[in-house]
């Protein structure tokens, strides 16, 4: 659904965040374990802020408010997963960010993951860190790190992207397409968005 995030600097920026809706009328917005791996009464008990409570009013979806007013949403869905076995290709791309320069401040900080996907099933992630700060106590001023060459295998099954890294670790991630179009040039790792780059 459509909800405010953060983004370079501290700018408010909507995006479209993946939600998990349940049959009983609640909905869950922390959308970073797989499903299969997903505890309901645990996310209960750790998270309460990201649930709520949708409906079904006049054709239009519903979700309630903090004090219990019912507002119309727009959601996008349901998003497909991955069919057993298949691969990506290409490079996909998240950029997320924060500071405060948007309200007057001199912070501002922002961080680029790339992931390059080959069909023969292997990656490699990519990651660039950047801070600014213009602040007058601070004697930073921009500073730019980068990780790269972290390599290994992947998988996907539905609604998990299982990376397998040459280092040993390994790491289940939740995992949708954005769209149901089979465009396949977007996807939800653990709720963040990655679009492909040419």
């Amino acid at each position: 659904r459509l909800a405010a995030q953060m983004g370079f600097g501290g700018m408010v920026l909507m995006n479209y965040v993946p939600t998990v809706v349940f049959k009983d009328g609640s909905f869950y917005e922390d959308y970073d374990v797989p499903l299969a791996d997903f505890d309901v009464s645990a996310a209960r008990r750790a998270r309460p802020n990201a649930w709520g409570k949708w409906r079904r009013q006049g054709g239009a979806m519903q979700a309630q408010d903090s004090k219990g007013v019912w507002e119309t949403v727009e959601w996008l869905g349901p998003l497909p997963g991955g069919k057993p076995g298949e691969k990506l290709s290409g490079r996909f791309s998240s950029f997320t960010g924060g500071g405060n320069t948007a309200l007057g401040g001199g912070t501002a900080y922002g961080v680029s993951s790339d992931i390059f996907f080959a069909p023969d099933g292997r990656f490699t992630t990519d990651q660039s860190v950047g801070f600014s700060s213009a602040e007058p106590t601070s004697d930073v001023r921009t500073t730019v790190s980068s990780r790269s060459g972290k390599q290994g295998t992947y998988t996907i099954s539905d609604y998990i992207l299982t990376m397998k890294f040459n280092d040993g670790r390994v790491q289940r991630r939740a995992f949708m397409f954005m769209d149901s179009k089979d465009k396949k040039d977007g996807m939800y790792l653990d709720g963040t968005p990655y679009t492909k780059k040419d």
